[in-house]
């Protein structure tokens, strides 16, 4: 385990390069060390584990020793004075101290949320959707009452859009667990379907973990894993394989790998655009059939300036990254009727 540095290790990194390097080092001590307690307080806050942070806090001093290091080596001709200063060997020592203080800024703010994300309690998928829907059956009922009374009291009631937006809410979180029932049914039924096994290379669908994978007994090519990327797969060191989520454009890039020639069924507009938008549970809660009315109407390729207008007057919670998600999705498919 990495320790802290001492106070004189401060004051050599400004040895070249400040009129005051005790009053430098000190004051760098004190930010360092201070920014080292707040990111501590929010990993305990989150309850991640001691010896996490611990490690978190070794890995931190390693690059703190590493700046403090190539700090000292940063000189300035106000101190040196400029007769033989060595120009081109300061700025390289000054680039070196810069970008290990910029890897390390990067490293810490990473380290932080990903120590933090891992402490996160498990939520199973099913139970928090059952959750979700006793909610919304509850409010719904609520409502109910509210109206009853309402009309026979002369008050205002629940409006109309309200309610339609909470039953499709409803019908959604009722499809999800139908889905979720299906996939763990599926995973106990056929939990492993194999497209291919050849040339080192295995091609399965894994429904136990609901991932296409592509396992490989040696390292791909740099053009394969290139591809793979492209294709919407990444790399599980858990798992040592190159995994993607079940749908359309996984499953066709796997059979086509595989050798697999199926016939394209080609689908309606439509009915496209209501299956992608199954993916993504944003799009539940907020107007979805008057998003569908208005891609619907329009011609492919999609534009995403309009797409994000249409979601960001019915879909207001929906984030960025589903935005560009689905626009990719929608506009890579090749068996979607055009007209």
């Amino acid at each position: 385990m990495s320790t802290p540095p001492t106070l004189e290790k401060y004051i050599e990194s400004y040895y070249w390069s400040s009129m005051s390097p005790e009053r430098s080092g000190q004051s760098l001590k004190t930010q360092i060390e201070n920014d080292l307690s707040t990111a501590t307080i929010k990993l305990l806050e989150n309850n991640v584990p001691q010896s996490e942070i611990e490690a978190f806090e070794s890995k931190y001093w390693d690059f703190c020793s590493k700046y403090l290091s190539q700090s000292a080596k940063v000189a300035s001709t106000g101190i040196t004075g400029r007769s033989g200063f060595n120009y081109a060997r300061n700025e390289k020592a000054s680039i070196s101290a810069d970008k290990t203080m910029k890897n390390w800024l990067e490293w810490t703010e990473f380290k932080v949320n990903q120590l933090i994300k891992r402490a996160l309690p498990y939520i199973d998928p099913k139970e928090q959707a059952d959750s979700e829907l006793t909610d919304l059956l509850k409010e719904q009922a609520q409502y109910k009452e509210h109206n009853k009374t309402a009309k026979k009291n002369g008050l205002d009631m629940v409006p109309s859009w309200k309610l339609t937006n909470l039953n499709n809410r409803i019908k959604a979180r009722k499809a999800k667990i139908e889905k979720i029932n299906k996939q763990e049914v599926l995973a106990e039924t056929n939990p492993v379907e194999i497209l291919s096994e050849k040339n080192g290379l295995k091609i399965f669908i894994d429904n136990s973990i609901q991932r296409v994978v592509f396992k490989h007994d040696s390292k791909p090519s740099s053009e394969e894993i290139a591809t793979l990327k492209q294709k919407g797969f990444r790399w599980s060191p858990k798992n040592l394989q190159w995994q993607a989520f079940i749908n359309r454009n996984s499953l066709d890039f796997a059979k086509s790998s595989a050798g697999i020639v199926e016939e394209t069924k080609v689908v309606k507009k439509r009915d496209f655009i209501s299956e992608v938008m199954d993916k993504y549970n944003a799009f539940f809660a907020f107007g979805r059939d008057q998003l569908n009315d208005q891609l619907t109407e329009r011609n492919l390729p999609l534009d995403t300036k309009l797409v994000s207008l249409d979601m960001g007057l019915y879909l207001p919670k929906v984030s960025d990254e589903n935005v560009e998600n689905f626009i990719k999705e929608f506009n890579n498919a090749s068996h979607v009727q055009k007209n």
